[in-house]
């Protein structure tokens, strides 16, 4: 049985939007985890992956998301 899915031309770009986004971003995490630092720095990404409408990507955009079909 074959259960692989092809991606979108859509799927595609978003994930290599996200990809890079990541990388640009999103330091290696040093010290304790659950540092009062990480803890700030998670919360800043938060709020960045929100302002994108990446929190919840299916969700429509008058609601914070993308828009993106599932």
């Amino acid at each position: 049985m074959d259960f692989s899915m092809d991606e979108t031309g859509q799927q595609k770009a978003f994930r290599l939007d996200v990809r890079a986004w990541v990388t640009a971003h999103v330091p290696e995490f040093k010290g304790r985890r659950d540092s009062e630092e990480n803890y700030q720095l998670l919360r800043k990404l938060g709020r960045q992956l929100g302002a994108r409408g990446w929190l919840y990507p299916t969700a429509p955009v008058e609601y914070g998301g993308s828009g993106m079909s599932a």
